[in-house]
């Protein structure tokens, strides 16, 4: 089976969430009542793909402020560095590098 988009997975638990409110007032037809145990039968797997798909994305962000940071570091080690032999415009381009990057994305 291939794996589930967390599009299908939300549908899957909006469906679940709908017929169940109509299981319990007692109006779910038969076709919904096969729905619904259809639909239960993935809402594990559909859980999974929610949860996967927000913590990549969670990890993705993560990621992309450490590299951001790590540059950030580098440029002012780099900067610093300048300074010390007295290069002052290689010291300003140094502290410029990060503000190129995030102008440039």
């Amino acid at each position: 089976m291939a794996e589930m988009t967390y599009a299908e997975a939300s549908n899957i638990q909006a469906a679940i969430a709908a017929l169940e409110k109509l299981e319990a007032a007692g109006t779910i037809s038969a076709d919904g009542q096969k729905a619904l145990d259809s639909a239960r039968k993935k809402r594990k797997s559909a859980r999974q793909a929610e949860i996967e798909t927000i913590a990549t994305y969670r990890g993705a962000q993560k990621g992309v402020s450490l590299g951001l940071a790590d540059e950030i570091a580098g440029a002012y080690q780099a900067a610093n560095e300048l300074i010390r032999k007295r290069d002052i415009e290689g010291a300003k381009n140094a502290y410029a590098k990060p503000l190129l990057i995030l102008t440039s994305t």
